[in-house]
């Protein structure tokens, strides 16, 4: 995700709203699975599982293939026109790539730092004041109320075990995943829980 642009808002590419989907809950969550921190680093994680695929439908020689791979790419701290404009010092990305595919312009970050934004991505729940602050404290959720949408209200930035998040479901439905985050150093490394994060 951007953290600027130059109209004020996050643009997104559709392959960068995904990845965060797949990678943030990348490390063994704290409080038996549940949403939490920021994921920053380069090691992969995963839980295992065995893909079902789904053959076509026979005799219709229109049906696409089932989808059996998803990549998700997130693309940050860039504005859009720096990641995806003529300019672009990542052409293979910019021009190879887009022509392929198809370009999905009008996505935007739900918060302006990284750390509610990829929560977001990977669980549907909205910031909190300490995440919006990009969780210097990874400090326990403490939950006031669920709103009308389903989203656990309160306050703090690990989540419990009971918010519903992506790699969950694609668990339960026998599927595996895998994040791969930049600049970890250590697999799944994260600050002790309600203390200061010095790993940002």
């Amino acid at each position: 995700m951007t953290r600027t642009h130059a109209r004020g808002r996050h643009r997104l590419a559709l392959a960068t709203t995904l990845l965060g989907l797949l990678i943030a809950a990348g490390c063994d969550a704290p409080a038996g699975g549940g949403v939490s921190g920021t994921p920053t680093g380069r090691a992969t994680s995963g839980t295992p599982g065995t893909g079902p695929t789904t053959p076509s439908p026979s005799g219709s020689a229109s049906a696409l293939p089932a989808v059996t791979h998803v990549f998700v790419i997130n693309i940050e701290n860039n504005d859009y026109d720096a990641t995806w404009g003529t300019t672009s010092r990542a052409p293979y990305l910019a021009r190879t790539l887009r022509s392929q595919g198809v370009m999905l312009e009008n996505y935007y970050g739900t918060a302006h730092n990284s750390q509610p934004n990829y929560v977001a991505q990977i669980s549907g729940q909205g910031p909190n004041p300490q995440m919006q602050g990009d969780c210097k404290t990874y400090s326990t959720f403490v939950q006031t109320g669920t709103s009308s949408l389903g989203q656990v209200v309160g306050e703090g930035c690990v989540f419990p075990a009971s918010v519903p998040h992506l790699p969950g479901q694609l668990q339960a439905k026998g599927l595996t995943w895998k994040g791969y985050m930049e600049d970890m150093g250590t697999p799944c490394r994260h600050p002790a829980i309600d203390t200061t994060d010095t790993m940002q």
